[in-house]
């Protein structure tokens, strides 16, 4: 999943720090950003598929001679928190 984040990562240069925990993946987006004029739907989609594809063609690269039980797939979700204290907060529970 680390690899699959970096890829993501890679791809969105809005993006600025990445946090997995668990089978979960949070990415943080500069304030500033202006992706797909922030429309979250579009975001989500392109984030959620790419995150997807790069796990599943790298699965491989972790587990030799394996293939996953099942097609890999991930949900999602946009969270806009309105103040820095917030997502700091956020991430802390995280």
């Amino acid at each position: 999943m680390n690899n699959a984040a970096k890829e993501v990562m890679m791809n969105f240069s809005d993006i600025i720090i990445s946090y997995g925990q668990s089978d979960e993946y949070s990415f943080i987006f500069r304030k500033s950003a202006t992706l797909f004029n922030r429309r979250e739907d579009k975001i989500l989609s392109c984030l959620i598929s790419l995150f997807s594809s790069s796990y599943a063609l790298n699965f491989n690269l972790y587990f030799e001679n394996q293939k996953p039980l099942k097609t890999p797939s991930f949900d999602g979700r946009i969270i806009l928190y309105p103040s820095l204290e917030d997502l700091k907060a956020y991430l802390s529970w995280r």
